[in-house]
């Protein structure tokens, strides 16, 4: 739906490695004006363990970064 009304989405598989560095480095050779990521909004000893891709893209990104969070089911 988003192409057919002429915004450009760019999708990538990248390499295995520092997941916000990588992310980074994509949006900075891609140009990007936003990025969309999913979060599985985690908190509290979760949170700290695995750490905030999504966090740390927020502060670092050049562009703005949105966020869906998942729904949770029963």
């Amino acid at each position: 739906p988003l192409r057919s009304e002429g915004i450009e989405v760019t999708t990538a598989i990248l390499p295995l490695g520092p997941t916000v560095a990588r992310l980074l480095e994509e949006l900075q050779q891609q140009k990007a004006d936003l990025i969309v990521l999913h979060s599985h909004g985690r908190s509290g000893l979760s949170r700290m363990i695995w750490g905030s891709v999504a966090e740390r893209l927020t502060r670092q990104a050049s562009c703005p970064v949105m966020i869906v969070h998942a729904q949770r089911t029963a």
